[in-house]
């Protein structure tokens, strides 16, 4: 698989652009900024979960994938994040927004994401079990930590009984901080004040396979998130969520998508995915759908095989037809026929 190059989505005026899904790419990541600042700043944020842990990417040197003037320069990150994207802060919507542009290498081979138990109370949580395939360098996100005076620390082993402490949150938006550790678990200590029930999740780069190749193929890419989605629209389509896919990226002619998730909805009740046509509009062509009943269940549906995109990224929307249907934890791949 090729290096990639993506240009980001960049609000104009204040709020946060479209996530690019970078789930298949190494590191280190590097954002470049072409245009003016005036006044306001860039910030790239990223997330392991889809959900709610954005933050902002930090290097272990410290820099932070942060613009304030057009002569920033460019912003390495060693980090591994299943997506990105760009927030705007007091720039002006009358203005054009600048582009900001990442590059970054092929990942070795399947990058690791998941969460991390945190317990309620104090004391140690349940480990996380990362397997034979995560190499050293790992991504932390914590969300929701605000309560003054609150300890969550990163605990690492290689035999999960021995646990040494790797990383430490006190507080919320500190940043998805990086660093290099060999382990096979991780665990969370909570010390400190009570309060609040933060997510904690994290990214790892795979090991370099025997064969130096990758460990999966790279016709694959998935688009996955935990949050729950509820239909507001009381007729018609509504869209729920839109990504940047880099799909011409992969190496499969013809791509198959095979769409499922959690869902919940009356009569009519539809979730489907559609590619292509305008930001916002539930509009494109419908690669894969299913329907929902009125009882909560695992529901899945695979759309007709079609010709992998030819160059550039594509606009992937999620859309819910049904007022009030929910979808939940769901997991979109794009596969080789």
């Amino acid at each position: 698989m090729p290096n990639m190059f993506i240009s980001l989505d960049v609000p104009r005026g204040e709020g946060v652009g479209l996530p690019a899904i970078v789930s298949n790419t190494g590191h280190p990541k590097t954002f470049v900024l072409g245009g003016a600042v005036l006044g306001g700043r860039y910030i790239v944020e990223g997330s392991n979960d889809g959900g709610n842990s954005w933050d902002i990417l930090v290097d272990d040197d410290g820099t932070e994938a942060l613009f304030l003037s057009s002569n920033g320069g460019a912003k390495s990150i060693d980090c591994i994040v299943a997506q990105v994207r760009v927030r705007s802060i007091r720039n002006s919507a009358a203005a054009a927004p600048p582009s900001i542009t990442m590059g970054a290498p092929p990942a070795l081979g399947n990058n690791f994401f998941s969460s991390i138990p945190v317990p309620a109370l104090q004391g140690l949580g349940d480990p996380l079990d990362l397997g034979l395939r995560v190499g050293p360098l790992k991504t932390f996100t914590a969300r929701g930590s605000t309560v003054a005076g609150a300890r969550f620390s990163i605990l690492a082993s290689m035999d999960g009984v021995q646990f040494d402490e790797i990383i430490q949150f006190t507080a919320d938006q500190q940043g998805a901080r990086s660093r290099q550790v060999m382990c096979r678990y991780l665990r969370v200590l909570r010390g400190g004040a009570l309060g609040g029930n933060p997510l904690i999740a994290v990214g790892g780069e795979p090991v370099q396979e025997a064969s130096g190749g990758s460990a999966l193929p790279s016709s694959e890419l998935s688009v996955a998130s935990e949050r729950a989605f509820a239909v507001t629209a009381t007729e018609g389509e509504e869209v729920l969520a839109e990504y940047v896919a880099p799909l011409s990226a992969l190496a499969a002619a013809t791509l198959t998508p095979d769409f499922a998730g959690v869902a919940r909805g009356g009569t009519g009740t539809r979730f489907r995915v559609r590619i292509g046509g305008s930001v916002g509009i539930p509009d494109g062509d419908e690669l894969a759908a299913f329907e929902a009943s009125e009882v909560e269940a695992p529901r899945a549906g695979q759309g007709a095989p079609f010709a992998r995109p030819g160059a550039g990224s594509s606009l992937i929307k999620i859309t819910g037809q049904g007022n009030g249907a929910v979808l939940r934890s769901f997991d979109l791949l794009f596969h080789g026929a």
